[in-house]
């Protein structure tokens, strides 16, 4: 939660530096009248919010990758500190968070035709996405070889499930 506030901070300090409660119903009503100025200004506000919330949401974006394993360590052994099991992760996931990036897009097909059946198809499709992720935890921890071993070997990359 507290790494989303830096983007939360800049996006309600851009609406309020340019005062967007009262200027976009005043842009929308020259814009509704023909007006492309208004248009083009309309498009720069709309264009800078973007860009602002996209850059201040990048160190979110890199924590949530790096604290994706912790509920993996936790679960494979409940007495973990959740300190140690934040370092562990951030630890496990240094060379990793690409691979881990493309495994998160490599299912993106599947949302949109599970999607195309009301969600329904969602609740078949999410245990499938979360034995991915288990799999990737386990890849990345030294655990492929013995499903018994609990420590993470240092310099372990996931490289897919081809090897397996």
């Amino acid at each position: 939660f507290l790494w989303t506030l830096p983007a939360t901070i800049a996006v309600i300090a851009f609406i309020f530096l340019f005062n967007l409660p009262q200027r976009v119903p005043q842009l929308v009503a020259q814009i509704q009248a023909d007006s492309v100025p208004a248009a083009l200004k309309m498009i720069t506000l709309s264009t800078s919010l973007l860009l602002i919330s996209i850059i201040f949401s990048i160190p979110s974006i890199i924590k949530d990758l790096q604290y994706s394993m912790v509920q993996y360590i936790l679960a494979d052994d409940p007495d973990t500190n959740w300190k140690s099991a934040i370092a562990k992760s951030k630890e496990m996931m240094v060379g990793n968070k690409w691979a881990y990036v493309k495994l998160m897009f490599s299912f993106t097909g599947w949302y949109i035709i599970s999607n195309m059946v009301c969600c329904i198809g969602n609740f078949l499709l999410a245990p499938y996405i979360e034995a991915t992720y288990a799999q990737m935890y386990i890849q990345i921890s030294g655990q492929s070889a013995d499903y018994e071993q609990n420590t993470y070997q240092s310099g372990t990359y996931f490289t897919g499930f081809g090897n397996m």
